[in-house]
């Protein structure tokens, strides 16, 4: 049961961010809604805290990193939109709807799936292992692994195009122009999995408070196993979207400048019509940005809890 008190501390977070969010323009006015809704059904279906801090922490944290040294990446893309217009002024770094759907519909689904399927409730009353204890513990598994994997993709993204270092494309290893859907380099693999890291911490400090025999000061391999699931389904998220961004996004490149040019709010490349002198540079045109993040938080999230199922 939630008490009073986490119902008024997690309406004053939620309260405060959208207010943050709406003033900054950190998202579009029906990003803005998108949020709102996903961030009540992550505050009140479910008793633990855990799941409005996840979306919160990725929130705020991979919006700080988008607009870190946000002119030095600047110099490194051409960012256009299908929406622009001289007339028509747009903010280029708020996000919109379908970006934040992308991002949280996986792990909305599951929070959806244990609070209609009263498992969390038969879970705490159970006095022993059952089916269904296994089953709502890899169901919250998967609702973590959804954050591990795009905080880690985020912050690999946002941070790894101000690496030193040319990146190589995941496919074949060869050098390409910073920004390449699928181009890695050490420094933002690094980077995403220090972000993974972050969602293991809080996770695990608030897993001993929703799992059973589960208790971090005692250590145990339990503990160690769960932790490292949730970092490896960080750079796992990571390199999937990776892989899918370098083979079914594609990526073209100015033939003047060799930048390459970036769809805003994850759009297809290809609705850029209006875009001359482009050359391809990878992946096919087969799924926007929004796309692959997507698919990717939807495999990360389903492998990981066929793991836990499976192996603990």
């Amino acid at each position: 049961m939630i008490s009073v008190y986490s119902y008024i501390f997690r309406a004053l977070l939620l309260l405060s961010i959208s207010y943050r969010t709406y003033k900054k323009q950190t998202l579009t006015n029906l990003g803005c809604f998108t949020a709102l809704v996903t961030g009540l059904i992550h505050c009140f279906l479910l008793s633990s805290n855990l799941y409005i801090l996840l979306v919160v922490w990725f929130f705020v944290s991979s919006t700080y990193f988008t607009k870190f040294k946000a002119q030095r990446k600047l110099k490194k893309l051409i960012t256009v939109s299908i929406t622009d217009n001289p007339q028509h002024k747009i903010n280029h770094s708020a996000r919109n709807h379908v970006q934040v759907i992308a991002n949280s519909f996986t792990s909305t689904v599951l929070i959806l799936a244990v609070y209609l399927s009263d498992l969390e409730n038969r879970y705490v009353s159970s006095s022993q292992s059952v089916p269904s204890s296994k089953l709502y513990e890899s169901l919250i598994i998967g609702i973590i692994a959804n954050y591990s994997s795009v905080i880690s993709d985020t912050w690999s993204s946002e941070l790894g195009i101000l690496s030193e270092s040319s990146p190589i494309l995941i496919t074949n290893f060869k050098k390409c122009p910073p920004g390449t859907n699928g181009g890695v380099t050490f420094f933002g693999l690094a980077s995403g999995v220090s972000g993974a890291l972050s969602i293991a911490i809080i996770s695990v400090g608030f897993l001993q408070f929703i799992f059973k025999d589960f208790t971090v000061l005692d250590g145990g391999a339990r503990v160690l196993l769960v932790f490292s699931l949730i970092v490896l389904s960080g750079l796992f998220g990571t390199l999937l979207d990776s892989y899918m961004g370098a083979t079914l996004q594609l990526s073209v490149a100015s033939s003047d400048s060799h930048k390459i040019i970036e769809s805003l709010n994850g759009e297809k490349i290809s609705s850029l019509q209006k875009i001359e002198n482009i050359k391809r540079v990878s992946g096919l045109d087969i799924l926007s940005n929004n796309g692959v993040n997507y698919l990717m938080t939807l495999i990360t999230s389903t492998t990981f809890m066929i793991i836990y199922y499976c192996f603990t």
